[in-house]
């Protein structure tokens, strides 16, 4: 079987512990060929970017391609240290994460596919998003929370972005993009009529049904995620207290008129927006969100958090919510690196 494999191009990949195997087709990352077979890899950004993908290779021969220079001590190198999202297996492979076991919460998997979509809309959602709608040739399965990587047209870009509902019978999925994204959205406009190729779902920033409070927080298009747990959850008919920050200049808030009426369709839902300044570094930025948190959340040991956004806020609240006594395993978080072209 594995002469077989290597005649056609394809690399066998064992992950210990465990002793699972999947294979690896030429030019695809180790980190997409495992996730795609269903095999439940620790990852986040899967653009070399966060380090949450650090494994070792014990056997085989790899090449890597644009992981960050940052993200190994030479310690980590010499011990056979990737980033499986930025790794191509040049021969059978044995690899192991480090730090022990794979760290899974007991949801299953549901294995990346890639769909093709066509463009139906690009729209002002506020001040700072615009909202896209696509309408691929197939449903794609996902968690509300979970997001899709878009090849950009013309490019060799792929972006990430979060649905904003949950799954829709006619398959059609909406996302919330960043309007100082220019390139990317005057791509996506240039293509109503070729196709738009979508790989996904990935991301963990999904809800976790529990009876304890739960805290959101999110800036820019990190609403997304967080609007798709929400609709989830009212539409599901019940739901925990929940409190909401928003933060966004004056006229950023998107769906202004639905996060109102949560107020009515969940019992206890309570929206904050906070006003943030539209220039100056970024933790002076988020800072205000993280001050209005850490002011009105004395404790936060028996909540669940869910957070979306810039590294900074991500890497804020963590550090705020677990000060006041919210157990690591409970915050939740889709970090959003920056992607250089």
């Amino acid at each position: 079987m594995r002469q077989v494999a290597e005649a056609v191009g394809l690399h066998p990949v064992r992950l210990l512990p465990g002793d699972r195997v999947f294979l690896v087709e030429p030019g695809e990352d180790v980190l997409t060929a495992g996730l795609r077979q269903g095999i439940d890899l620790r990852y986040g950004c899967r653009h070399g970017k966060c380090t949450s993908c650090k494994y070792v290779v014990l056997e085989g021969d790899v090449v890597h391609r644009g992981a960050s220079p940052y993200a190994f001590s030479d310690r980590e190198l010499e011990e056979g240290g990737v980033l499986l999202c930025s790794t191509f297996a040049r021969s059978p492979l044995v690899i192991t994460p480090f730090g022990g076991g794979q760290a899974t919460d007991g949801f299953v998997l549901i294995p990346p596919e890639e769909r093709t979509a066509r463009v139906v809309s690009l729209t002002p959602a506020s001040a700072d998003l615009v909202e896209l709608r696509l309408q691929p040739d197939r449903p794609l399965p996902y968690r509300p929370g979970q997001y899709a990587e878009i090849a950009i047209p013309g490019t060799d870009e792929r972006r990430s972005y979060a649905m904003t509902g949950p799954p829709d019978p006619s398959g059609a999925l909406a996302f919330l993009v960043d309007a100082g994204h220019r390139r990317v959205l005057d791509a996506l406009a240039a293509a109503p009529d070729h196709p738009v190729t979508l790989l996904g779902p990935f991301g963990r920033l999904f809800h976790r049904p529990a009876a304890r409070p739960i805290l959101m927080a999110a800036t820019g298009a990190g609403i997304g995620p967080l609007l798709a747990i929400l609709r989830e959850l009212r539409a599901a008919g019940g739901a925990p207290s929940i409190r909401f920050y928003y933060g966004a200049r004056p006229g950023g808030i998107p769906h202004g008129d639905e996060l109102a009426a949560f107020a009515t369709s969940l019992p206890a839902f309570e929206f904050t927006a906070v006003e943030l300044p539209a220039g100056g570094p970024v933790g002076l930025r988020l800072g205000r969100i993280v001050q209005r948190i850490g002011r009105e959340v004395p404790d936060a040991s028996g909540h669940d958090a869910y957070v979306a956004g810039p590294v900074a806020l991500g890497d804020a609240l963590e550090a705020l919510l677990t000060a006041k006594g919210l157990p690591e395993r409970r915050f939740f978080c889709e970090r959003f690196y920056a992607i250089s072209s």
